[in-house]
């Protein structure tokens, strides 16, 4: 299987549908875009931020019942399910006059995986770690959805998948971020000496690090993809067709500058 990996759409479902044109995808009989020889994977991120929170989750959510694509949950939908309502303002805001849809995606969006992992890549929105994933697995076969909310290192383990490492602000920095206070700020992790993710891994594709300058293959065998699209109208996938070494050139962006 070839697969198109794209990065987080928070809500920008015009941009979504200029991309899947780029890629080759066109709508069934359904309305749902397909590909008739690749299969989407999405790094999570379909909401918030946007102006078309409602209308992504539905483009996504016909393409995975449709067995075109598939997608994972990140930090914002983890604050979705988490009922932090301060933090999904916008996607609020997009479901107003339809409560029974927000319901019935919020259901959704909570069968959703926390990572994909294929025979030859791995997907997960912010960070791979094996202690974590292994968590995970180990609470969700014994756990229903609602007791997991209630262990502490299942929170942990979805918290690091979906967020990656963190490091503490101090309080006389004074770092606002969406309105928010910060106490602690993203570790791009890919960045530092220490090696976290290993050459000889699979190939490894993430979103949330809000990249301005665009997608970036930062090794071999890492790509991130979170193109910052709530400051410049940009989306971004990974043509794969089953390189174990990450090319620049199989980048895909669309680009549109934000309204004033």
């Amino acid at each position: 299987m070839k697969y198109d990996i794209i990065g987080d759409v928070h809500g920008q479902a015009q941009l979504l549908e200029r991309l899947l044109k780029k890629l080759g995808y066109q709508p069934d009989l359904t309305g749902a875009w397909f590909h008739p020889q690749r299969k989407a994977l999405f790094v999570g991120d379909l909401i918030n931020k946007g102006p078309e929170v409602k209308r992504t989750v539905k483009i996504v959510r016909r393409m995975v019942d449709g067995g075109y694509a598939e997608t994972i949950i990140g930090n914002h939908e983890l604050a979705w399910i988490e009922g932090e309502e301060d933090r999904i303002s916008s996607t609020i805001r997009s479901y107003q006059n339809d409560p029974g849809q927000f319901k019935s995606d919020l259901e959704w969006i909570r069968t959703l995986p926390f990572f994909l992992e294929k025979e030859e890549i791995r997907i997960v929105h912010a960070y791979w770690d094996k202690n974590a994933i292994r968590q995970i697995i180990f609470w969700e076969s014994r756990n229903s959805f609602d007791q997991l909310n209630d262990q502490e290192p299942y929170r942990m383990a979805t918290s690091l998948l979906t967020n990656g490492p963190q490091y503490q602000v101090s309080t006389d920095e004074g770092i606002m971020h969406d309105q928010f206070q910060k106490s602690r700020m993203k570790l791009r992790w890919w960045n530092i000496d220490l090696p976290l993710y290993g050459l000889k891994e699979k190939p490894l594709f993430f979103g949330h690090y809000c990249l301005l300058n665009g997608p970036e293959v930062a090794q071999g065998n890492i790509c991130c993809l979170d193109t910052c699209n709530d400051q410049i109208l940009q989306l971004a996938a990974y043509r794969w067709n089953g390189e174990k070494e990450l090319k620049t050139e199989n980048l895909i962006v669309v680009t549109q500058q934000a309204s004033l």
